[in-house]
C-alpha cells in the first residue's frame, strides 16, 4: 500500500513518498541548499531548520541541514592531491 500524503503526488512520480531523495538546489533568489524531492516540489531543509522543526537534532545533524560542502576533484595525475573543501 502507497504512503498518502497532504501534497498530491503522481502516480507516476519519481519522487513518491516511498523514495525522497536528498539533493542540492539553488532558488532563483539566494544560495543554494539542501533539499527534498516530493513530488513536484522540493522541500527546502534549512526553512524546516528556520521553523525549529530540527531543534531535538543533535547540532552537527541540524547544521548539516543548512549548509553543505560542494566538492569538485579534478585529477592532474593519479599523485594530485584532492581540493580544498570550503563552506558555502
Amino acid at each position: 500500500m502507497a504512503l498518502r500524503s497532504f501534497i498530491e503526488i503522481d502516480r507516476d512520480s519519481h519522487f513518491p513518498l516511498e523514495n525522497l531523495p536528498f539533493g542540492v538546489f539553488k532558488p532563483r533568489e539566494g544560495a543554494a541548499r539542501i533539499g527534498v524531492a516530493l513530488g513536484e516540489y522540493v522541500v527546502d531543509l534549512s526553512a524546516l531548520e528556520s521553523a525549529g522543526l530540527f531543534k531535538d537534532l543533535p547540532p552537527e545533524t541540524a547544521a548539516a541541514t543548512t549548509r553543505f560542502k560542494p566538492r569538485i576533484q579534478i585529477p592532474k595525475s593519479k599523485s594530485s592531491p584532492p581540493l580544498t573543501d570550503k563552506w558555502m
